[in-house]
């Protein structure tokens, strides 16, 4: 069972790097990680060196790219489709960068500042160089930190 965690933020807040070094730590450990990168401008290209899903995917993890437009999975091995629809939620942690107003347990990931529509969106706030009073914060460039509210907060998904 997947416990489910998304991310959102500004662009170049750090929702990339974040979600890849948690990726890589959950792989350390032996988890299976699927990301999923939101593509709502149906702009992204698939598999490019140095673009999201390509470093995603670098990660070890599977990854599926969303758009208006398509949805492009890779996964690092072939699954006949019938076992992958079946056992989508057999992958230990999904990770989503972005679908921002759906109903995930979400991080919010901020640097510098943060843009005050993001304050209703996150359970939580991974940030640095500022200071957020009144909400529960964790420092964005803490791995573990994250990786334990995540551990304690995000609970399996069995649906």
């Amino acid at each position: 069972m997947a416990k489910i965690i998304a991310f959102s933020g500004k662009s170049n807040s750090g929702k990339t790097t974040l979600i890849e070094k948690l990726a890589l730590k959950l792989r350390e450990k032996g988890k299976r990680v699927f990301i999923i990168k939101h593509d709502p401008k149906d702009k992204a290209q698939i598999d490019t060196q140095g673009k999201d899903s390509h470093r995603f995917f670098q990660t070890g993890s599977d990854v599926a790219l969303y758009s208006p437009t398509r949805t492009t999975i890779m996964l690092q091995n072939s699954i006949e489709i019938q076992t992958f629809v079946k056992q989508f939620l057999n992958w230990d942690y999904i990770l989503i960068e972005g679908f921002k107003f759906e109903c995930f347990t979400r991080i919010v990931v901020a640097r510098d500042a943060i843009e005050d529509h993001y304050l209703c969106l996150g359970d939580v706030f991974a940030i640095k160089g500022f200071s957020l009073s009144g909400f529960k914060t964790l420092d964005l460039d803490n791995i573990e930190e994250i990786l334990n509210w995540i551990e304690i907060n995000v609970m399996e998904n069995k649906e």
